[in-house]
């Protein structure tokens, strides 16, 4: 089969429109083994468009490249004359014969006695094809799928709502085709012998670029890189690290949120070293606290080690190097908000450890909490850990830092994040500046929570004899009014006294005071006669 409308002859979509193949070059295609050739369809005559079953399909055997001269296998001194015909000449693709491709046959070729303009086949009816390469399709495990867009139904047109279709993988464009002349002997080549005239037509076809004459244009719309494994299983790595592309700052496509699992871009830290907690930049490495271990990890080096252990770090392509591990078993133990960075300083605690850190690439790791807090800092863990034993909550272990006074603060209470709780905080100097020893200071810390429910008889019994009004049973506007350090008045109306003074009344008290009460406003407390508590929300209040 010629290739002459496409590429080689002066007359092709190469030589003629100047279209290029996705490298830039001249071979728009070139065979690979494996690849197929389908035929899509062709025409009986000028308006009868004929599409064939899928079944003609041929195994494409090699390209080869007919010469000009006598050893031409397409040569036949009687038709062409002294020389091959020019369109015996060029790129052709060797086809295996399909039995089934009527039409399209070996022995129906045969019988065009490879005259240029026969009419015995149909291979030279405007016949429009496709070339594609099964054999990435075989290795399902070694696809790699990508997120797309909606998938919607097309229809034909008139018949259904107007879809605009944004994204695919496969390009649906109108292109010039090169197809033969209709004469009046039926279809006739454009390259004869002393011309090789392009004839083309705009025609819709499908394709991997959307420009032939655009290097590189075979992109389309697809999201995310996914990669289909038959035996994979969800799994959480709390001691890994995953990273993304590399930026350019210069380029308009943004790299930082593109996660390619085909390449790999993940690193695994040992899982006995627990989760990892906290990860500190230090420009040209990673400073990894693990709940047991710290570890640095140089980026775009590595460390090699000579046969003395003296080690060295070495540029390397790849993103994350080899770790190395500082001495003991230290680790913040998912307390993350102990972490402080201050400067090239890093300060951090371990509950489990009963003990607070400090860390500079100079000196390592140091236990600070052994000046002289060692007994201290061991009974303020294990009390937090009976508490939380207790039900008191969760332990938590809040660092700060006081650049005035260049104090890490650590903070150390259990908190039930349901209900609110208090603490007490230990603020810890490690006595850089003077030396001395590690100085503690206890405060107290008040975690409101959004709501709490108030026993109003206990309440009540703490009121003395005067200072609460006869207002329950109000079906209208009540109003307290101050006239008086102390003393109170009612603005009585229908029904507001029912003769006793009681949690109906201590209710009404704390919800009118200072303001007029309106029984139907959603943002009140809530009382449920049947009982004498009360649950009071606690609205954000407009500014007055």
């Amino acid at each position: 089969m010629s290739l002459n409308h496409l590429q080689f002859s002066p007359a092709s979509y190469v030589k003629s429109y100047g279209a290029r193949g996705l490298d830039g070059s001249q071979d728009i295609y070139t065979y690979r083994e494996g690849d197929r050739l389908r035929i899509i369809s062709y025409y009986e005559n000028a308006g009868l468009r004929i599409f064939v079953p899928e079944s003609y399909e041929f195994n494409i055997v090699d390209q080869v490249v007919l010469s000009t001269g006598d050893d031409n296998p397409l040569y036949d001194v009687d038709s062409d004359g002294n020389l091959p015909h020019p369109a015996k000449t060029g790129s052709f693709l060797v086809l295996e014969n399909n039995v089934n491709a009527t039409g399209f046959t070996y022995d129906d070729v045969k019988e065009g006695e490879n005259e240029i303009n026969t009419q015995s086949h149909y291979w030279g009816n405007r016949c429009i094809v496709e070339i594609y390469s099964p054999k990435a399709a075989q290795d399902e495990e070694s696809l790699v799928y990508y997120e797309m867009g909606d998938v919607l139904p097309i229809a034909d047109f008139g018949t259904e709502t107007a879809v605009e279709i944004e994204g695919g993988d496969v390009w649906w464009k109108t292109a010039p085709v090169n197809f033969q002349k209709i004469t009046d002997a039926g279809f006739a080549s454009i390259i004869t012998e002393d011309s090789a005239d392009p004839n083309f037509f705009p025609y819709n076809l499908e394709g991997k670029s959307f420009s032939d004459k655009v290097r590189n244009s075979d992109v389309w719309g697809k999201g995310k890189a996914k990669i289909y494994l038959p035996d994979v299983e969800r799994s959480v790595k709390m001691s890994s690290l995953t990273y993304s592309d590399k930026d350019n700052p210069l380029s308009k496509v943004l790299s930082l949120t593109s996660f390619n699992p085909v390449k790999g871009q993940f690193k695994d830290l040992p899982a006995e070293f627990g989760d990892i907690n906290y990860l500190i930049n230090n420009d040209d490495s990673i400073f990894v606290i693990q709940s047991n271990r710290c570890s640095s990890i140089p980026v775009n080096r590595n460390i090699i080690t000579d046969g003395g252990g003296v080690e060295s770090l070495v540029a390397a392509r790849q993103v994350l190097g080899t770790e190395r591990y500082y001495a003991g078993n230290y680790g913040c133990d998912n307390n993350p908000e102990s972490v402080c960075n201050i400067g090239n300083t890093v300060y951090f605690a371990s509950k489990s450890n009963r003990q607070v850190y400090k860390f500079n690439p100079a000196n390592g790791i140091q236990v600070i909490s052994d000046a002289g807090m060692k007994s201290y800092f061991k009974k303020l863990f294990e009390q937090a850990e009976i508490d939380r034993d207790a039900g008191q909550g969760e332990i938590k272990v809040v660092g700060g830092y006081d650049p005035y006074a260049d104090t890490y603060i650590l903070s150390v209470y259990n908190q039930n994040v349901q209900e609110g709780t208090c603490g007490e905080n230990d603020f810890v100097s490690d006595g850089s500046e003077g030396g001395g020893p590690v100085v503690t200071e206890t405060v107290t810390e008040y975690v409101y929570p959004d709501s709490v429910t108030i026993s109003l008889a206990s309440l009540l019994s703490r009121f003395e004899p005067g200072q609460l009004f006869d207002l329950a049973g109000a079906t209208q506007t009540a109003g307290v009014v101050d006239i008086g350090e102390g003393t109170f008045q009612t603005i009585t109306g229908s029904g507001v006294n029912d003769g006793v003074i009681g949690v109906n009344d201590l209710l009404r008290f704390l919800a009118i005071y200072g303001r007029q009460f309106q029984a139907s406003a959603d943002d009140l407390q809530t009382f449920n006669p049947s009982d004498d508590d009360v649950f009071f929300n606690f609205p954000d209040q407009p500014e007055e």
